[in-house]
């Protein structure tokens, strides 16, 4: 579980929940502080809704449903924001080995992702033919050869 991911997610839905339920207070009082009626009463609001549509504004009938649209389109990106969250998998760490320096045989670690990569084939290889070039010069005995050979296989 990625315990930011859902955090962040239970946040996005939670403020969007808030602002779709505050959507329809909050057109309306910026409408009347843009008109300066904020503290007038004797306004009515078929005027208010007068002044602003011959200023070129949009119904707040029209206003008001598509803020609220963008907040459940926000909500559903929180919930899915905090879904991923909660089924996303820990990254795959690496396996660090130290290289044995007294020719001693090491305890074998189980790998972390037992694929074999190319990378590991390539460095496997080159393990190989050092061996075999050891095995050719007389370092190591043939025993000895096979049985590294099976570690790095």
């Amino acid at each position: 579980m990625r315990r930011i991911l859902v955090i962040i997610g239970i946040t996005i839905a939670v403020l969007s929940m808030i602002g779709y339920a505050y959507t329809p207070i909050a057109i309306s009082q910026v409408a009347h502080s843009m008109l300066g009626m904020a503290g007038s009463s004797s306004s009515s609001p078929m005027s208010t809704s007068a002044m602003l549509h011959s200023m070129g504004y949009p119904s707040r009938s029209t206003i008001i449903p598509a803020m609220q649209y963008s907040f459940i389109g926000l909500e559903v990106a929180g919930m899915g924001l905090t879904m991923y969250g909660f089924i996303a998998k820990k990254p795959v760490k690496k396996v660090t080995t130290k290289k044995n320096t007294n020719n001693e045989p090491e305890a074998e670690e189980s790998p972390v992702n037992s694929h074999p990569t190319y990378e590991n084939s390539l460095t496997n290889y080159s393990a190989i033919r050092r061996l075999q070039e050891k095995l050719a010069n007389g370092e190591i005995m043939a025993s000895e050869f096979e049985r590294i050979k099976k570690l790095l296989e």
